[in-house]
């Protein structure tokens, strides 16, 4: 049998997992289509799924071992170091601006600018915490907004939204085991399910 292609996951997994055992904080922010292309409901599509939630299943399982062996468990969650999102619009802004050449010190200042320019898009917001996503705060912060726009989102009560971030409907708990969340088996409007978990 031929193993895993994409070896990034595992890489990212075993860097946040080197970091806990370090006692060192180290986040990760993987924002990923809602579904793959195609119907969500589809044989196809929902195979994929499938082993999307394989793959992040093994991704906070290992987390959590760490968070555990490092007897970080009563104060860290696997969400302290990994999370999944997912844009809830699929249009691009026409006023983007092309980055330029310039000086090194300029190039830092541009990718900087848009950097900071896709939070405050993406989460409708612009604060301080922005300027160190690799703190906990910043995480924690980060969840607590695309959680609260995941909610919005899949409500059956229609809300016009600014923010595009949403957390990925999945559950983890503090060993690192994936579930969808409660009540949000299947993706609002088009169906599929989202218990990607087991075939």
């Amino acid at each position: 049998m031929k193993g895993a292609d994409n070896l990034i996951p595992m890489e990212l997994a075993l860097k946040i997992c080197s970091k806990i055992s370090a006692y060192e904080h180290f986040c990760v922010y993987i924002v990923i289509p809602m579904w793959p292309e195609g119907v969500p409901s589809s044989a196809a599509v929902q195979e994929i799924l499938f082993w999307q939630g394989q793959t992040m299943s093994m991704m906070y399982e290992l987390i959590g071992q760490a968070i555990n062996k490092a007897g970080l468990a009563d104060t860290h969650h696997p969400q302290d170091y990994l999370n999944f999102y997912c844009l809830g619009k699929h249009e691009s802004s026409s006023t983007e601006s092309p980055l330029q050449t310039c000086n090194s010190s300029d190039n830092r200042a541009l990718v900087y600018g848009y950097w900071m320019s896709l939070w405050a898009e993406h989460l409708g917001v612009l604060d301080d915490w922005f300027r160190q996503p690799e703190t906990l705060e910043c995480m924690r912060k980060m969840n607590n907004i695309a959680k609260t726009n995941w909610q919005i989102y899949a409500a059956e009560e229609y809300k016009e939204m600014t923010e595009h971030l949403k957390q990925y409907p999945i559950q983890v708990n503090k060993d690192g085991k994936v579930t969808t969340l409660p009540g949000h088996e299947c993706f609002p409007d088009v169906g599929g399910k989202l218990i990607f978990l087991m075939l």
